[in-house]
């Protein structure tokens, strides 16, 4: 969870882990707050023991089934769907810079393509070049750091939804004064994913200036900026 990641996969792995931290976290600190779902997550004798703290077992079975159903839909994907995080990314800070790097033209048209055309476009510039770290063709450090910060802005994305759930749940189940606790960590995780997303900006321009440095690689890139 701490190391750098090597490929998508093990990234997916650090928000796994991560969500279901905070999900336990926020089921553990409502129950102490709310006798109704105390009692919800004390319906079962049997405890999970991490060393010498124990757990209610419904306290870990329910947030691990809702991080198992975050992943299976996977939530960041979906966050960035409806924000176009990753869209807007991609065009503007990866194909316009490959773009100008191969002195291809660049005009409104262009724009258009990249947007109906991103995950191909991607895969057959960026991607083939700095897809994971044991495929890298560029300095694979580069790509294992970009995973890194990608990793944990979408730690805190996914975060400061599981936050923002538990605030509505205090303020149903307990009061408005211990749900604007909730809220605070809302904004909190917002806040470091923000603080995040320019070392992310960073790790792709390393990438991309990497790519370019290549005589063979600029010719491939245009190839497939041309043929749009």
């Amino acid at each position: 969870m701490i190391g750098q990641p090597k490929d998508y996969s093990e990234m997916l792995k650090r928000i796994f882990w991560s969500t279901l931290i905070v999900g336990l976290i926020c089921t553990i600190t409502l129950g102490y707050k709310s006798p109704g779902i105390n009692k919800l997550l004390n319906i079962s004798a049997k405890e999970w023991n991490l060393g010498p703290i124990a757990f209610p077992v419904i306290s870990v079975l329910i947030p691990l089934g809702i991080t198992i159903l975050l992943r299976w839909i996977t939530l960041h994907d979906l966050l960035s769907d409806i924000f176009h995080i990753r869209e807007k990314f991609e065009i503007n800070h990866i194909l316009l810079k490959l773009a100008v790097g191969v002195n291809f033209k660049i005009d409104k048209n262009i724009k258009i393509k990249f947007k109906e055309n991103r995950t191909n476009i991607m895969r057959n510039t960026f991607y083939k070049y700095a897809e994971n770290v044991d495929k890298a063709v560029i300095n694979s450090q580069l790509v294992s750091e970009a995973l890194d910060r990608w990793g944990w802005f979408w730690c805190f994305l996914e975060a400061s939804v599981i936050v923002f759930l538990s605030a509505l749940i205090a303020f149903w189940f307990i009061s408005l004064r211990y749900a604007l606790w909730y809220i605070l960590f809302f904004i909190l995780f917002i806040l470091f994913a923000t603080l995040t997303y320019p070392s992310c900006k960073k790790a792709a321009k390393n990438e991309v200036y990497d790519i370019l440095n290549d005589a063979k690689r600029k010719k491939e890139i245009y190839k497939v900026f041309d043929a749009l």
